[in-house]
């Protein structure tokens, strides 16, 4: 890269870190992070892309290259300059400067509209790391997806068999979800203690967004989350957000309810966990979740079902 080049480079990270403020979506797969982040997306001072995954797949993969190369220069420090080699690595701080200027480089790529105030990225996986994006950005803020365990395993099992229909991998379906029952109620429950133990060390830090209270009323919900990203929080706001990113809108004109199984927007309703799962798959989530329920305010196995405007999870 010559000179020029760089320094365009350079200045365009400095473009976004001194002149937006950050923000970073997570939560359990299956929550409803698309459906947030594409309401977000659509708010005028916001621009929220997805997904990033800026930590699991990119830093993670950074800090083992780092490790590999660290490793091989302590052989040569130790078998060619006796313990006296030329270079001092800090790996810490090497990491950090690498993703962080991966990550603004990454936002400076987007389409920025005038007027906008934040940049974010919604990656589920955000919730595995919220520790490190604090750190590289501790003027950031976060927006955690919570929604009932038993509809996210429900949206995980269609997931996996619509994705079986192209590559035909999984012979047994049935088999396949008895089987990975218990970890992807684990890894709901995982994503929740994460989020919550970031938002006791972090305060005023970590929102935390209920997906069946955006579903039951969006705009008491969705304004809440606004304030909290210090954000236009008006009523023409709000509904330009709701409108846009409605399911009848986002699935090409299906009404709630009405399913296509091929379709990453399924179905689009609240508590389909009380038709799809079998009892047995039941008995695995209560064994793992049921505290983590009560403590959202989820009904542990009753309830009515609630319909809404979008499911894009």
């Amino acid at each position: 890269m010559e000179s020029a080049s760089f320094g365009r480079f350079i200045e365009s990270i400095r473009e976004i870190l001194e002149g937006y403020d950050l923000f970073f979506v997570c939560g359990a797969p299956k929550s409803g992070t698309t459906w947030v982040q594409r309401a977000l997306n659509a708010h005028p001072e916001i621009v929220c892309a997805g997904e990033g995954h800026f930590a699991d797949k990119f830093a993670r993969g950074i800090n083992d290259a780092l490790k590999s190369y660290y490793i091989h220069q302590q052989v040569v420090t130790r078998n060619v300059y006796e313990g006296n080699g030329y270079y001092r690595h800090n790996q810490k701080s090497e990491l950090a400067f690498l993703a962080k200027s991966f990550i603004l480089s990454t936002f400076a790529q987007l389409q920025i509209p005038k007027g906008t105030r934040l940049v974010g990225d919604k990656t589920p996986a955000n919730v595995d790391y919220l520790g490190l994006f604090h750190s590289l950005f501790p003027e950031a803020k976060f927006v955690n997806v919570v929604r009932d365990g038993r509809d996210t395993l429900v949206s995980t099992f269609k997931h996996v068999e619509r994705v079986n229909l192209i590559k035909r991998e999984i012979d047994d379906l049935n088999g396949f979800f008895l089987k990975k029952a218990h970890y992807y109620s684990s890894r709901w429950v995982e994503a929740l203690k994460k989020a919550d133990t970031f938002a006791t060390e972090h305060p005023g830090v970590l929102y935390t967004a209920r997906y069946e209270d955006l579903k039951r009323d969006f705009g008491a919900a969705f304004s809440d989350m606004l304030r909290f990203l210090d954000v236009d929080a008006s009523g023409d706001a709000i509904r330009h957000c709701e409108a846009e990113t409605s399911f009848k809108r986002l699935s090409g004109g299906r009404d709630a309810g009405n399913e296509d199984p091929n379709a990453f927007l399924r179905k689009g309703i609240v508590g389909d966990w009380k038709v799809a799962l079998q009892p047995q798959h039941l008995e695995i989530f209560y064994a793992v979740g049921a505290e983590w329920l009560e403590r959202f305010g989820y009904e542990n196995g009753s309830g009515s079902q609630e319909t809404g405007e979008a499911d894009v999870s």
